[in-house]
């Protein structure tokens, strides 16, 4: 019964004697551990890469949307004149036939002309209706060039404000920030009295704003508000100043 009981303790004393050597081996060299502390910091540094290239993937798709929303508002803005131009040629037309009918009702045959009435800005209406053809058709740098050829060839046209207004724009619809700020100053300072000056104003604000002139920016479209309440140019202005205070800028 001696010799069993001493056998018990020893197989228990060294059952024992295993576990706390167990037990004594410390964390850091515990292989599972290790194991699982390289896989932790291998899955660390591979998250921090697909992060940085999705990062810069969304940037990328940012830069280009900003490009496609500058082009879209450009091409809104040629819909939008072509729109109003279209609606000048019919009050124009309306106003010539309702002359033309008065004339014959008062008698006055030989006041009537047989034949069409020719434009009154001849070569100079051709050469800007090409030039704005191609800005129509975004194809910007040849825009460009045809828009600085019209201002060069008919100074005293009555559509050179129009074409000065669109050459700032294919400027600006091309991020060419500092070239269409100039010109929407210039075209502003040479036709004062045109009907395109508040949507100038509000593009040199603009401009001021893409150049990180903020405090210029802010002026502007304020000058823009309080010149020209209740237009669409002061609508517009309302909103980027809403805008930059919530950017804080």
């Amino acid at each position: 019964m001696a010799k069993l009981n001493k056998a018990r303790f020893s197989s228990l004393s060294a059952v024992l004697l295993c576990i706390c050597g167990c037990a004594t081996t410390p964390p850091s060299e515990d292989p599972v551990l290790l194991k699982l502390t390289e896989l932790e910091n291998r899955l660390v540094t591979i998250e921090r890469v697909v992060n940085n290239q999705s990062l810069v993937s969304l940037q990328g798709q940012l830069d280009q949307l900003n490009v496609e929303m500058r082009e879209l508002r450009g091409q809104i803005e040629v819909l939008q004149y072509e729109a109003q131009e279209a609606g000048k040629r019919q009050r124009t037309q309306y106003l010539d036939v309702d002359g033309r009918l008065q004339k014959l009702e008062r008698g006055g045959l030989a006041a009537v002309s047989t034949g069409a009435t020719p434009d009154a800005d001849g070569s100079d209406k051709v050469a800007y209706e090409q030039a704005f053809e191609l800005l129509k058709n975004t194809r910007y740098t040849e825009a460009k060039a045809a828009l600085t050829e019209f201002a060069t060839a008919y100074p005293d046209s009555t559509l050179a404000d129009n074409a000065s207004y669109w050459l700032g724009e294919a400027h600006y619809v091309t991020a060419d920030y500092a070239a269409a700020l100039a010109q929407f100053e210039k075209m502003i300072g040479d036709f004062p009295a045109s009907s395109k000056v508040p949507d100038a104003l509000l593009k040199v604000a603009y401009c001021q704003y893409e150049l990180k002139q903020f405090d210029q920016a802010r002026n502007t479209l304020n000058s823009v508000i309080n010149t020209y309440p209740n237009t669409t140019p002061a609508r517009l202005a309302t909103q980027r100043l809403q805008q930059m205070q919530k950017e804080g800028r």
